[in-house]
């Protein structure tokens, strides 16, 4: 009567433990009297787990410049749970790109999936000498808010400005006075970035009007 003794037990937490956010566990303790029928005791404890979600977006493209429109950019985004609880839902979303599809939507702590996109360049996009877009991964904890991070790629491209002009006579010949002469002026943007303000000079006429400024 009126003594105690200590028991003592380990036991190993696992993931579902952690995502779970507790763990609760019942003990029953049993003791033979001299006489009558055993006695019977219990407790239950609970032991909260510490939630600290994270995911983190790193984001590559390739190939790292572009010369025309029309080319292709792969963007590759990798999606890595940086937290101690199994992430679920995982979704990359894409400013330009819109949502991108990713190999997996559940990450367990330090896993990892990958996500990938095609973009193709316009015209636009030469001209403004770079391609800028950002994206967000998301992911959902157990408990709590979505966790998210934010990654950019920027990929560059490459000016190669360039102009041509080709002048044609008519006629090819003349032989008095007062006969007209038509020049005609082709100009032709040679480069692959877009010219403005495009004017043409005769070193007899002056300044030679064309139909349109920009090529």
């Amino acid at each position: 009567p009126d003594e105690s003794t200590t028991c003592e037990a380990v036991y190993t937490t696992t993931q579902a433990d952690v995502d779970a956010g507790r763990i609760v566990n019942a003990a029953v303790v049993t003791g033979e009297p001299p006489s009558g029928p055993p006695v019977i005791g219990g407790d239950t404890e609970v032991v909260a787990a510490i939630h600290e979600p994270g995911v983190e977006l790193h984001k590559t493209a390739f190939p790292a410049e572009y010369g025309a429109a029309g080319e292709r950019i792969t963007y590759t985004y990798t999606v890595t749970n940086t937290g101690n609880v199994t992430l679920q839902g995982i979704t990359v979303a894409d400013d330009r790109l819109g949502a991108v599809p990713c190999l997996t939507a559940q990450l367990a702590p330090g896993e990892s999936t990958t996500c990938a996109a095609l973009y193709t360049t316009t015209q636009a996009d030469v001209d403004a000498g770079q391609v800028v877009n950002a994206a967000t991964a998301t992911g959902e904890p157990p408990s709590g808010p979505p966790v998210t991070d934010d990654g950019t790629a920027t990929v560059t491209a490459t000016h190669e400005a360039g102009i041509e002009v080709e002048k044609e006579a008519f006629p090819a010949e003349y032989a008095a006075v007062g006969e007209r002469i038509t020049y005609a002026y082709t100009v032709t943007n040679a480069g692959n970035v877009t010219l403005r303000n495009v004017a043409v000079h005769d070193d007899r006429l002056g300044t030679v009007r064309c139909p349109a400024t920009v090529l």
